[in-house]
């Protein structure tokens, strides 16, 4: 949920942009902590790390794309309408007779939690403790708003009651496909201990031990954000006086009830706050986990709205004078009633219950409404999207770059997409591994390099993947120009190598960086029940910007002639058939004359090229490649072609390709390697080199 935040410079906190709650992530981790747990073990609730770029109110946001799934809708928009007939069925007849409506209603209830309930255990089966739970949950609340409204829109005037009719059936349907997918799941774990019986539970495993199921229940169970979908300052008092009414079996204020308790409080906390009362301060600040300054800062509303602070002055609260009762004078005591005389005798604490539920229900409502705002829904196009359309094509439409969610049967998360990926590869590290050097201090060197290094990627929105030892692999794909990114990048750590191995900081021999550009595959590992997934990428382009680092050259086995003259003297000698004027050997000796000119002629070519390219940190020599610097693929090379302009020279007889880069401001220039090929992949890569201008001064 952080990615959500904004850094608030009066509170000097990052939160989310919250009246009735502080919205920092300490306080809703409380707000959705159970009652009985302790929020400190409490895990905060979590949603997708995988998110992208939607449009709300003509602004663009950080949030979550949703492929509409039509099939999910029908049946819900099917069961919210058997149970609209129900209630007017009910209404009519009085519950007194049976009725094909109620028969109706029961089929199309069961439909729902089917369908619900297969849906879920797809999130559950590929979770990966990433949120995939809480985001189907929201996705389920945005589409029971708006096919609500719908449902219920010839009801003009009563559209309101309805909805609270309706809600504790919708919450119990819900709550039971939940109950049913267990039950579905606990056959499914029994089968797979028949394979181990050390397997656990596949909803602890999946989600973790330490999920925090208080949110998802919430979206389910709670009023207001059903209610009133749109939360603000200015429109609380509707917002309570859609809660507030006869029937509501949540709350049993009624609506004058609570405009009076919310007057008194609202009357009391704003005297203690214009008085700057010391006392006050500090025990709402104890309360509230925040520095007593910061409570003159933060919205009056998310103090009103504190059941802890409440609870703390509930006492004061109940005595203080009320000057213009609605309630009947008969009831006071004195001339100038205490605000809990306006209760009848004994129910003033269930009074001031009802309030405290309602804050609990409105804070935590405020932030299921946030959070389902950064939900967008798309109906997808009939134009092929298949894994199988080239990186080309994909990039082309931009469909992989647009990261989706799809609760329907099949793949969830739509995430397969063009990302440049980085390589990195020290040298020398396996020699040092095994010399004189200890542990201790190897990691040193390693702590030294790679931690500067993170920074440098995380400054042009890498992610880091993988670490291998010697190795890290990292991720560019939340924008257009994810190939400049990880140029950028890779140039910025080669310096940074250099820099170090000058002034002989680590003792590492040398540096290879492979760049890729292509589809890759998001996987997520777990390390036990409770730490969250590992994350790595996989496929061919992982596996080729890996090759893309490589700094070994194979050295293939060449005869010389001194050894052809060996060769012919052991024939000779062992086989009395091979002498000096047989035919036979005068043709073994032509044929090997001819091998010893073919490799001689290898070797003064290899000479040739290696003397040609002796200034090249990346070299591609009879097809195998030597990178001790920057090595792209092919695609990159593409994909950098067609956002940004190269300009073409010609050097030395070798074509060169350059460009201003305007955030590194410098020169950069690419040259053709050659074409490589690599162990166990089909066909050759053309591979390029990129430096930075300076180094060929």
């Amino acid at each position: 949920m952080h990615k959500f935040s904004q850094f608030d410079l009066k509170l000097n906190i990052g939160r989310l942009p919250l009246i009735y709650s502080l919205g920092d992530l300490t306080s809703i981790r409380e707000i959705f902590t159970p009652e009985d747990e302790d929020v400190g073990r409490t895990q905060l609730p979590i949603l997708p790390p995988t998110s992208g770029i939607i449009s709300l109110n003509d602004e663009e946001i950080e949030g979550y794309l949703v492929e509409t799934s039509s099939p999910l809708m029908f049946t819900i928009r099917e069961f919210l309408q058997g149970l609209d007939s129900l209630m007017e069925w009910k209404q009519q007849s009085g519950d007194r007779q049976h009725s094909d409506v109620a028969e109706n209603f029961a089929a199309l209830r069961r439909d729902c939690m089917n369908r619900l309930g297969a849906r879920l255990v797809d999130v559950i089966k590929q979770e990966r403790r990433l949120g995939l739970y809480n985001l189907f949950w929201l996705t389920i609340s945005k589409y029971l708003i708006g096919l609500l409204d719908r449902v219920i829109a010839h009801r003009t005037g009563k559209q309101t009651k309805r909805k609270l009719e309706m809600l504790p059936l919708i919450t119990q349907t819900f709550l039971d496909a939940i109950q049913q997918v267990k039950r579905y799941l606990q056959k499914e774990d029994a089968q797979q201990r028949h394979y181990s019986r050390y397997i656990d539970e596949m909803m602890l495993s999946h989600l973790g031990a330490a999920f925090n199921y208080e949110f998802s229940r919430s979206v389910i169970t709670d009023q207001i954000h059903v209610m009133f979908p749109q939360l603000s300052r200015t429109n609380l008092m509707e917002c309570a006086q859609q809660v507030f009414q006869q029937g509501n079996e949540k709350y049993h204020l009624g609506y004058d009830d609570f405009v009076n308790i919310y007057s008194g409080i609202r009357t009391y906390i704003d005297k203690r706050l214009r008085s700057k009362d010391p006392m006050f301060c500090e025990m709402a600040a104890n309360v509230m986990k925040i520095p007593s300054r910061n409570v003159l800062n933060i919205p009056v509303e998310a103090i009103l709205f504190h059941p802890g602070v409440i609870s703390i002055f509930a006492e004061e609260i109940r005595q203080l004078p009320v000057k213009s009762p609605t309630r009947k004078k008969l009831l006071f005591k004195s001339s100038m009633p205490q605000l809990g005389d306006l209760f009848a005798e004994g129910t003033w604490e269930f009074a001031l219950a009802d309030y405290l539920n309602f804050a609990k229900d409105l804070r935590r409502s405020e932030i299921i409404t946030t959070l389902r705002n950064r939900l967008a829904f798309f109906t997808p196009s009939h134009q092929s999207s298949s894994h199988a359309s080239s990186a080309a094509e994909s990039a082309a439409t931009g469909i992989a770059d647009r990261i989706s969610y799809r609760f329907e049967k099949g793949r969830i998360i739509q995430d397969l997409r063009n990302v440049t990926l980085i390589f990195l590869d020290l040298r020398g590290f396996t020699e040092l591994s095994a010399g004189d050097i200890t542990d201790q201090v190897l990691k040193q060197y390693l702590y030294k390099f790679f931690d500067p290094v993170v920074n440098i990627i995380n400054h042009f929105n890498g992610v880091i993947k993988t670490y291998a030892g010697d190795g890290i692999l990292a991720s560019f794909g939340n924008s257009k120009y994810h190939v400049l990114q990880a140029i950028r990048a890779s140039i910025e750590v080669k310096k940074f190598f250099t820099l170090l191995k000058n002034e002989h900081k680590i003792p590492f021999t040398g540096m290879g960086i492979g760049i890729h550009t292509g589809l890759v595959e998001e996987t997520y590992f777990f390390s036990d029940l409770e730490s969250p997934n590992l994350n790595t990428v996989i496929g061919l382009s992982a596996n080729l910007v890996g090759r893309l680092s490589s700094g070994k050259t194979e050295k293939k086995i060449q005869i010389e002639p001194h050894s052809l003259k060996e060769l012919r003297d052991y024939l000779e000698a062992h086989d009395p058939a091979l002498s000096a004027g047989s035919g036979a050997l005068a043709i073994f000796e032509d044929r090997l004359q001819h091998v010893v000119q073919a490799i001689q002629s290898q070797k003064n070519q290899t000479a040739s090229e290696q003397a040609e390219y002796q200034k090249l940190s990346v070299k591609v020599l009879s097809g195998v490649l030597n990178n001790h610097g920057i090595a792209l693929s092919n695609d990159t090379f593409a994909h950098l072609h067609a956002i940004q302009q190269l300009h073409e020279q010609q050097v030395a007889g070798t074509v060169h390709y350059t460009f201003f880069d305007s955030v590194l401001q410098e020169e950069l220039v690419l040259i053709k390697a050659g074409d490589a090929t690599f162990k166990g992949l089909k066909g050759k890569f053309p591979v390029w080199g990129i430096y930075a201008h300076s180094e060929f001064a």
